[in-house]
């Protein structure tokens, strides 16, 4: 997002020049002369911020308050982007890291035994999927290829379990071919086919709690489901429904000490707890925190959690 440059001394080729590249208004929802008046009295100048890439990938080592800012689409040549920038909760600052091997966009991302792994995606040409896969060392700061896929992925979701990463395209429209995904052993550097029902039955964003896989569903009132790795199904969770009249789609997930944090559009974030019933069946309660309408109009790209 860019805000206009304004103080009582700007100069009028300066005005000029800052309003001949922002086409959006000064503050969202008033005119631009009272949005003028208004950054008038402020005591700094606003400058202009760099516009955010799109189709970027984040992740994390949230025990080391790291986050990670992965490629991307330059915004003015919508071309891919190999930058790796890291975030540190300890310090409050972002500074630049090795670069990705390959230019990428649209990818999906993952930390898998604390190396940070880039998979897949679109590269300089955006009608096709890459198979190239790289994984990247915090400790020595260096990136370095994996093992290919076995075919390209359009991103959907991905989760992280153990030593393994789950990549899955999902269900696409006319909903005529099953969805497709691979899975991903660190330990071996090996891509396998995900099994039949677990890519069939992920229907939405996943979150992984004490190595269990589960999953907000994206349609009708956004069930969750839990994924048995022993007969290669999914049940629907119990207790309470998740809270649709508060959070609206888009949404951006993470899980964390038995805990799923769900950011919703407008930035609502729903807080659900997953628990075993006595008959061994598994539900859910959901406490909402509603955000102050300021933010209404933002959606979330990415839910991430570290410690500082």
């Amino acid at each position: 997002m860019e805000v206009s440059q304004s103080s009582t001394s700007s100069s009028s080729s300066q005005e000029t020049e800052i309003s001949g590249r922002n086409t959006q208004p000064l503050i969202p929802g008033l005119p631009d002369e009272i949005g003028e008046l208004c950054l008038l009295h402020v005591p700094y100048p606003y400058q202009a911020l760099a516009v955010c890439p799109q189709a970027f990938a984040c992740t994390s080592l949230p025990r080391q308050g790291k986050l990670f800012v992965l490629g991307g689409m330059r915004s003015d040549t919508e071309t891919p982007m190999q930058s790796t920038i890291m975030y540190r909760a300890t310090t409050n600052q972002w500074q630049l890291a090795s670069p990705m091997l390959t230019p990428r966009s649209f990818f999906a991302s993952g930390n898998v035994n604390g190396k940070i792994m880039a998979v897949g995606g679109t590269g300089a040409n955006i009608n096709e999927t890459m198979t190239a896969v790289e994984c990247y060392d915090p400790e020595s700061d260096t990136w370095t290829t994996a093992a290919k896929l076995r075919m390209g992925l359009a991103r959907y979701d991905s989760a992280v379990m153990g030593s393994k990463m789950y990549v899955t395209e999902g269900w696409t429209w006319p909903f005529m071919f099953s969805p497709r995904g691979g899975v991903y052993d660190i330990n071996k550097d090996t891509w396998n086919l995900m099994s039949d029902g677990m890519k069939e039955g992920w229907t939405g964003i996943s979150i992984v709690l004490e190595g269990k896989l589960f999953v907000i569903s994206e349609h009708g009132d956004c069930p969750m489901k839990q994924y048995n790795p022993d007969d290669d199904t999914w049940r629907y969770v119990g207790g309470d429904k998740f809270p649709c009249e508060v959070m609206h789609r888009p949404f951006a997930v993470n899980g964390v000490e038995g805990k799923i944090y769900v950011v919703s559009s407008g930035l609502n974030v729903a807080i659900g707890r997953v628990y075993e019933e006595q008959n061994g069946g598994i539900s859910a309660e959901w406490k909402v925190m509603t955000a102050p309408r300021a933010f209404k109009d933002l959606a979330p790209s990415s839910c991430q959690v570290v410690y500082a």
